[in-house]
């Protein structure tokens, strides 16, 4: 009877590399996956905590908090369009950075080759007088083994989410600049006299 013993070792000593190496290769592509997912949940909650601070630089991502006397400064229009952009723009765009680089730092299973964030704050497309947070990530990794399979062994991902700036001063000064306004057009004589022409045929 033949002896396989020998043979099979040496099969066994071959195979069982290879499974773990393909095994390897696949935890890491999960792994991939889950950074990848990671990173569009970080840029989602990096624009939506960091956009609702526009014009409150002060104030940090975690817990928002405006009081009576920051609500007070109330002196420009539509600050938002009409501002000094580096006072309301530079500051939430280097906040939303820094947030970023936070938030990945927080969640990271692989070692990366490179991380890049760039936050812009930007007219919003066909309107005048909203802006858009915008915040583009990008993270690569080196998949470990592929390279020997003629396979590219980089790989990167790159997401991009968008949030409205809210800010509450703007929308108070347009409230108030409006009510102005009507009571303004209420205490004209015309207005007057149409009002006392009303009440008369009320009568």
């Amino acid at each position: 009877m033949k002896d396989d013993k020998g043979e099979m070792i040496i099969e066994a000593s071959i195979v069982f590399p290879l499974v773990l190496i393909i095994y390897g290769i696949l935890m890491f592509l999960v792994l991939l996956m889950y950074q990848r997912i990671t990173l569009t949940t970080v840029a989602n909650n990096t624009v939506s905590c960091v956009s609702a601070n526009y014009g409150f630089s002060d104030k940090d991502p975690f817990m928002s908090f405006i009081n009576k006397e920051q609500l007070n400064n109330r002196s420009v229009l539509y600050r938002e369009i009409f501002g000094t952009t580096d006072k309301l723009d530079l500051p939430i765009e280097r906040q939303a950075e820094w947030f970023g680089y936070y938030l990945l730092s927080k969640n990271c299973l692989l070692k990366k080759d490179g991380v890049k964030i760039k936050a812009k704050v930007d007219i919003k497309q066909g309107k005048t007088m909203q802006k858009d947070l915008i915040v583009t990530m990008t993270e690569s990794y080196h998949i470990p083994l592929v390279s020997m399979l003629g396979i590219n062994d980089k790989v990167e991902f790159r997401v991009t989410a968008c949030a409205e700036c809210v800010d509450p001063i703007s929308y108070i000064n347009a409230v108030d600049f409006l009510w102005e306004q009507v009571e303004k057009i209420t205490e004209t004589p015309e207005i007057k006299l149409v009002r006392q022409m009303i009440d008369y045929i009320k009568k």
